[in-house]
Parts: structure tokens; C-alpha cells; sequence
């Protein structure tokens, strides 16, 4: 069987973009901002689908969108206009957490009643809408024409495709520490001192640590429980490591541009890192806002008797503010059919959205059924290596989660995923190999892995649904090729 098996249609050919545990509101605000936000690149698509059970979705774009994305995305090519897009994008971040912070604030004393609390609400849907669409702009197919010519330009100084690729990746790869970087060396100075109060201010800042888990004392008793095993000598160590390396890394990219002596290869580079560092930053804050709206969640599962999860994984910011002007709110019935699955689909400007049973049957009847009879599956290759092992596929972002399954492992394995985060790290020090359905070059996956040396294939589109727990594969990340050597019965 073909390799892009998929590829699933009756009518449209489909394809998936990424998948990972989001709660609701997440893919329906980015459809809303596709219809309200179309003038920022990369986000011309008129058509989009996302279907979700238990937490974990899948978002689509019809192929014919691919392309147009693509040709949107040669306006990054322009100098003057990229320059302002960047500032932009870190300007929406920093707005972001600050309405944030105010939301929370006032919930201390305030109703979510109140007109000024809805006014303020209302403002942060707002600015959360142009993180989706930002977040979109910062993606691989906006990005397509741009990592052409800075290929071209390579291809045009070393004829080795193997040197080639090898230039390419260390000129897209970041050179400042990103987040991940600098809460790891904030870390160090909490576990020295991890009274619960240094440990609150240390998750405000990075709250993406705690991503979809339900409660603000299980997030503080996850971060406790860090503090009590953290190492400071190693953490101090593998700091210092990872800033020798981009020093290094610093070093290179500037050799490099001295011999190829192209101004418009060190602008693309230069957008390419920015635009992997903002990822990140734009990525944290969806991931991490639940903290910030705990006490939110906390007043409406008062109100409504219903359990913070639900609110939390399968109301949409539409009901949310329906709620805080006339009090209706979804039913338990609804939060079941939810959970079990869902389907949204953005067509002729509007988002349809169906539950339960209807929804997968509408699914179905749209997408067609996923083949799983393929054997083999191919992506690009972001880490150099060839391995053989047992697959671990991670469904979720809940910390607690990640460390159990990284604690039960006895074997190192493949890790499979529809992106990977910095949560994942307990895994990674286990992992044989890294193979994700998004990403490009300068995707979180494809920068972690090498740094720490781990083969890795991004963008196979269909890792999570065609592997399986168990399954033996090989893994070629030379070619981009991953086989099924033998299914888990």
C-alpha cells in the first residue's frame, strides 16, 4: 500500500494536519479565526475539519488548500512587511498574558457575571483568535517558499545533498534560548529553595508545564512532587550544555554566512529561526492559559454542578460567555456526546458542529475510514539515524501521565505522537526514536531531537492513527521511511 495512505476522501481529498489532546475550545476558536482573521498569512483556507474523542482531535485541510497557503505564504518574502509581522506576533503574546493575568485577577473579588469581567473576556477571545491565526502563519506551508529559495541558495555553494541538508538545518535551528531553555534554568533556582509559593510564581510564568490537567492543586502537587526529584547537578549541567551547544551552533551559522555571502539567505534564515522561536511562544499559550483560567472554571462548575473537566475539555468561549450573560449552558447529556466524539467542519463561512453517534457518522460519511493496511509510512527527516524498536504512542499532554508511562517503559522505544511538546521530556530520555503526524524542520520534535541526537521523522501526517502500542518498526531516518516490521495482535 502507498505510503500516503492517509489520504482519506470520498469526494475531497483530505489531509491531516496534526493531532493532540486540545480541549474544544481550541479547534473551534481556530476556525473561527480563519473566518475572521483571513488577511494574516497563511490563513486563506475556506474549508477545514476537525473531529475529536476524549480530548484527542485531528485537524484537516483539503489538499486543494494546501497549495493555496503555500502561495500566500511567498508575502514572508517581502522584507519590510515580515519585519512588521514579527513584532506583531511578539506583541500579541505579550498582550495575551497579560489579559490573562487580568482575567485571573479579577475573578479574586469579581463576578463572571459582571459586564466588566464579559468586556474583558471578550477581549482575550479576541487576542487568543490571533494567536491560532499567528500560530498558523508560523507554520511549514506558509513557510514553503522561503525554505526553497534558502535551499536553492545552498544547493547553489556545496553540491553534496547530504551536506546540503545538513547546512539547512543548522541555519534554521534557533540560537537563543527558547522557553523551554530559560524555565529550565529558573528550575534550578527553585529546587533549591521549592517553598509553594516560589513553586505558584514559577508555574504563572511557565504554565504550560501543567497542560490540560483539571485542577489548580493537582497542577501545584505535579511541580511539588518535581521539585522533591529534581537533580540541581544535572539540571545545572545539562543547561550549561544546551547554552555551550548554541554558542557553537552561533558560531557555525556566522561561518556560514561569511562563506556563502548572501544577504537574502541571512534574511530567510533569520525569519526561519523567528519564526520556530514565536511557535514555541504562541504554542504556551494556548497550552498553558488553563492555569490562568482555573478560577473561571472553578465558578462556572459551582454554578452548574458540572465537573471542571467538562468545562474545561468541551465548552467552546461562545458558551462561556453565553453563560456569564443569560446563565444557559450545555447539559451533562451534551458534555457525553462530546467526550465521545465530535465534528466540526468550516464550510461556505460557517462552522457546523455535531456530537455522539451523528458525529462520527458524519465523520465517516465525509472523510471515508482511515486504511490501516499500510505497512510503511514516510516524513522528513529531522534527526540523522537508523533504528528498530517497540512503538509507544502518547495521546496526551497531562504531565502526570507522561511520567508514568515513562517510569512503567523497561525498554527504550519509538515514540509516536501528533506533535511533541516540552512535557514530553521524561520520555525522551527513553526514546529510541521520535516519529510525529505535524511538523518541519524547526518543530519542537525536529529541534529536540537533535539536541539530543535522536532519530527523528516529522510530518508522516498519519503516525498516530496507523501505529499501534507495540508494534515493531523500522525506523529509517535517513530516507524519512518508517516500516511495520511485525503488529501488536
Amino acid at each position: 500500500m502507498s505510503a500516503r495512505s492517509n489520504i482519506l476522501s470520498k469526494k475531497i481529498n483530505w489531509e491531516q494536519l496534526y493531532a493532540a489532546e486540545q480541549p474544544i475550545f481550541k479547534p473551534y476558536g481556530q476556525m473561527e479565526s480563519l473566518e475572521t482573521l483571513h488577511k494574516i498569512v497563511g490563513n486563506n483556507a475556506s474549508a477545514a475539519i476537525v473531529y475529536g474523542s476524549k480530548g484527542f482531535i485531528r485537524w484537516y485541510y483539503p489538499i486543494s488548500e494546501l497549495g493555496r497557503i503555500r502561495e500566500d505564504g511567498k508575502r514572508l518574502l517581502d522584507k519590510e512587511s515580515t519585519k512588521e509581522l514579527i513584532e506583531d506576533i511578539k506583541e500579541t503574546v505579550r498582550s495575551f498574558w497579560e489579559i490573562s493575568a487580568q482575567m485571573r485577577s479579577y475573578l479574586r473579588t469579581g463576578s463572571i457575571h459582571d459586564a466588566a469581567f464579559i468586556e474583558l473576556f471578550s477581549n482575550w477571545e479576541e487576542i487568543l483568535y490571533y494567536v491560532f491565526a499567528y500560530f498558523r502563519t508560523t507554520q511549514e506551508h506558509p513557510a514553503f517558499y522561503a525554505i526553497k529559495k534558502m535551499q536553492e541558495i545552498i544547493a547553489e555553494h556545496f553540491p553534496s545533498e547530504d551536506e546540503q541538508a545538513e547546512i539547512f538545518i543548522d541555519l534554521v535551528t534557533p540560537t537563543e534560548p527558547d522557553i523551554t531553555i530559560r524555565e529550565r534554568t529558573d528550575w534550578i533556582a527553585v529546587i533549591q529553595n521549592s517553598t509553594d509559593e516560589r513553586i505558584k510564581e514559577h508555574l504563572l510564568k511557565y504554565s504550560y508545564l501543567v497542560t490540560n490537567i483539571d485542577s489548580e492543586d493537582a497542577a501545584l502537587q505535579v511541580i511539588k512532587k518535581l521539585a522533591a526529584t529534581g537533580s540541581y547537578n544535572e539540571l545545572k549541567s545539562q543547561t550549561e550544555e544546551t547554552k555551550k551547544r548554541l554558542i557553537d551552533l552561533k558560531e557555525r551559522q556566522q561561518k556560514l554566512f561569511t562563506k556563502i555571502d548572501s544577504k537574502q539567505l541571512e534574511f530567510l534564515a533569520n525569519l526561519i529561526q523567528n519564526f520556530a522561536f514565536l511557535r514555541f511562544d504562541l504554542k504556551v499559550c494556548w497550552a498553558g492559559v488553563h492555569y490562568y483560567l482555573f478560577p473561571l472554571f472553578s465558578t462556572i462548575s459551582q454554578s452548574t454542578g458540572l465537573p471542571i473537566r467538562d468545562i474545561m475539555m468541551f465548552w467552546t468561549t461562545k458558551e462561556m460567555k453565553t453563560f456569564f450573560n443569560t446563565r444557559e449552558f450545555p447539559k451533562e447529556q451534551e458534555m457525553r456526546k462530546r467526550d465521545e466524539f465530535y465534528f466540526l467542519q468550516l464550510k461556505n463561512k460557517h462552522i457546523e458542529f455535531n456530537s455522539g453517534p451523528a458525529a462520527r457518522e458524519l465523520k465517516d460519511s465525509v472523510l471515508g475510514t482511515f486504511d490501516n493496511s499500510a505497512n510503511e509510512l514516510k516524513g522528513n527527516v529531522a534527526c540523522r539515524g537508523v533504528v528498530e524498536g517497540r512503538v509507544q504512542v502518547i495521546n496526551f499532554d497531562d504531565l502526570r501521565l507522561i511520567r508514568e508511562t515513562a517510569e512503567r517503559a523497561r525498554e527504550p522505544f519509538v515514540l509516536v505522537a501528533g506533535m511533541t511538546n516540552p512535557n514530553m521530556t521524561p520520555l525522551f530520555k527513553k526514546a529510541l526514536a521520535i516519529i510525529t503526524d505535524e511538523g518541519g524542520m524547526t518543530c519542537h520534535a525536529a529541534i529536540i531531537s537533535r539536541e539530543l541526537n535522536i532519530p527523528c521523522i516529522v510530518g508522516t501526517r498519519s503516525a498516530t492513527q496507523l501505529l499501534k502500542d507495540n508494534d515493531l518498526v523500522h525506523v529509517d531516518a535517513e530516507k524519512g521511511l518508517v516500516k511495520i516490521l511485525n503488529r501488536e495482535s
